[in-house]
């Protein structure tokens, strides 16, 4: 765009005076340009920073759940099946599985509300999931564990230890969409070699679990546009 307005500023010099633009036009059209492009970064930057509710969930497990537990540390992400943000926590659960998937059993949840069908789960979120290997993935009917466990948005990641406990409950990204080193993957390391023992909580970035009841308004507020610019 600059390179393009400063051949146009240099064409000036070869038009009639009553044709010339003033050079002052051409800068306050520059100027103008940097102004818009610099918001939008920072409009775009404050929107990935920005993390969900990160709901607040049972500290011990709760009995009427209808995940079975195989006697190793449990974790559970819940997924919303039209969230973009979800596509880097997925990426993340499979960097984590690599190293851990010996010491967890992990369960990814997708919601499906009351009125959805099958076609509610033909997404590319649920084909990622998959393929994930050694993880569990189920449907969510009703979003009865969703409610059960108190979460609220999409990417958010429970680990309960043997016996019931809460260890972590967060996310697995350090901004919306955004894949790479994060606080929640350390965390999750650290409590499933015993390298620490408190529970911990980091940001969720992800769309509402609750907000959307049918696809025609399937997580709109969260965009691949928005997440691509």
């Amino acid at each position: 765009m600059i390179a393009y307005l400063k051949r146009c500023a240099g064409c000036v010099g070869n038009l009639p005076a009553q044709r010339r633009f003033p050079g002052r036009l051409i800068l306050a059209i520059i100027a103008a340009w940097s102004v818009v492009v610099t918001a939008g970064l920072c409009a775009l930057w404050h929107y990935s920073a920005i993390a969900g509710d990160g709901g607040a969930p049972p500290t011990s497990w709760p009995v009427h759940s209808k995940v079975i537990r195989d006697g190793r540390p449990t974790l559970l992400v819940f997924v919303h099946p039209f969230c973009p943000c979800t596509r880097a926590t997925l990426a993340e659960l499979d960097r984590l599985v690599a190293v851990c998937r010996d010491q967890v059993d992990i369960h990814v949840l997708f919601i499906a509300p009351d009125g959805t069908d099958a076609s509610w789960l033909d997404t590319d979120l649920y084909r990622v999931a998959r393929r994930i290997p050694s993880v569990g993935v189920s449907v969510d009917t009703h979003r009865y564990e969703a409610d059960l466990f108190r979460m609220q948005t999409s990417g958010s990641c429970l680990l309960y230890d043997e016996s019931g406990k809460l260890l972590f409950h967060g996310g697995l990204t350090a901004a919306r969409g955004h894949e790479g080193d994060n606080q929640g993957s350390k965390s999750i390391k650290a409590l499933l070699m015993h390298k620490d023992d408190e529970p911990q909580e980091t940001p969720v970035f992800g769309c509402p679990l609750f907000e959307t009841e049918n696809r025609s308004t399937r997580a709109d507020h969260c965009s691949e546009q928005e997440l691509n610019s």
